[in-house]
């Protein structure tokens, strides 16, 4: 046995959690890190994804269907076929090249959350639960704080999820823009007592909440 967190063994087989990825989210859930790191994660996949898309329409410039496609376009747009070329390439490259610094950088924010780990980041998986929210890294970060909290109301959750809105580590959007933008509010216990933006505030909340498994 390698740990035992609420009852479960973590040992290295084929068939339990292994100590180096589950046994490391497990630490995390007990030192309260685990929301900050599971966005980090979030937002990695979803640059990891894009740079896959960049690094495949790289490798299209030397496709010849896709070249061939490219010619027809700029002879129906007049446009000179070298030039466009070599324009698309230049922003893909530049682009791959921002793409790597974002994964860089975030790697860097995991290590310094000490995970102990290098993991391998897979584009496809299998879910661990029914996935009916958006994929947006910053709603899965509120979908994870309100489910942690089944028993709370919901102006408790939004008292929350203000506070980790003030320790500055979550990104723009955390706190929905349109609210803002609507009703001129700041924060979640603001936009529970706004008598139009309530409604939204209880929704938010019903729609994410989930019943325990």
């Amino acid at each position: 046995m390698i740990a035992n967190y609420k009852g479960i063994e973590i040992t290295d087989t084929a068939h339990c959690l292994s100590p180096s990825v589950s046994g490391t989210f497990i630490t995390m859930a007990e030192k309260g890190t685990l929301s900050a790191v599971s966005f980090i994660i979030h937002e990695r996949t979803r640059i990891a994804a894009h740079l896959q898309q960049v690094e495949q329409k790289l490798l299209a410039c030397n496709n010849p269907l896709a070249l061939a496609f490219l010619a027809d376009w700029c002879e129906r747009g007049n446009k000179d076929f070298g030039t466009e070329l070599r324009k698309r390439v230049d922003e893909l490259e530049a682009k791959k090249c921002e793409l790597n610094t974002e994964l860089q950088q975030i790697d860097e924010r995991l290590a310094r959350e000490n995970t102990g780990s290098e993991w391998t980041f897979a584009p496809d998986f299998v879910s661990l639960i029914e996935i009916s929210r958006p994929p947006d890294p910053t709603v899965a970060v509120r979908f994870m704080i309100i489910n942690k909290n089944p028993g709370k109301s919901a102006f408790e959750i939004c008292k929350i999820l203000d506070a980790h809105l003030r320790d500055g580590e979550l990104p723009v959007g955390f706190f929905p823009n349109t609210w803002m933008e609507d009703f001129g509010v700041t924060t979640f216990v603001d936009a529970y007592r706004h008598p139009k933006c309530s409604n939204r505030v209880q929704k938010m909340i019903c729609t994410l909440k989930k019943s325990d498994p």
